[in-house]
């Protein structure tokens, strides 16, 4: 009897020992950091991280909605990658309602704030020089006459 209830004991010891000793790969415990810098909320490149993981499905699932909400909160911490990411996922709908208004305003925050992309993206779809060319039917190549 005395042998089961050592046995026993160490088992437990055991037991207790591989659950708080837990091994996460270099991934996790970035994850892990992100979230715990995240939930202080104010390290807008942590937002930013943690938004782009669960967006791509790194890890965990991919969680649109909550991508958008926390480039959303990393953008209002004028941060340009985020406002970046926030104007396209106004452009293309990814968690969130295509709304147009919104995405130019956030590219154009991203473009102010010189982030390559955002320049390139508002120059080419919402620069006012390129509606007024859509509207007008200007053509490329002058007509000779």
């Amino acid at each position: 009897m005395k042998q089961l209830i050592t046995i026993f004991i160490l088992l437990n010891i055991h037991l207790l020992n591989a659950k708080t000793t837990i091994h996460h790969s270099p991934m996790q415990q970035r994850f892990l950091s992100l979230i715990s810098d995240a939930k202080k909320g104010e390290n807008p490149k942590a937002l930013y991280d943690l938004a782009t993981i669960y967006r791509d499905g790194i890890i965990t699932q991919a969680n649109y909605r909550k991508a958008f909400y926390l480039y959303h909160k990393s953008a209002l911490k004028e941060f340009p990658p985020s406002q970046y990411q926030l104007g396209m996922a106004f452009r293309h709908g990814i968690g969130v309602k295509i709304n147009h208004e919104r995405a130019r305003y956030w590219l154009r925050k991203a473009a102010r704030n010189r982030y390559r992309d955002a320049i390139i993206i508002f120059k080419l779809y919402y620069s006012k020089k390129r509606v007024i060319k859509q509207f007008m039917g200007v053509r490329a190549t002058p007509i000779r006459g």
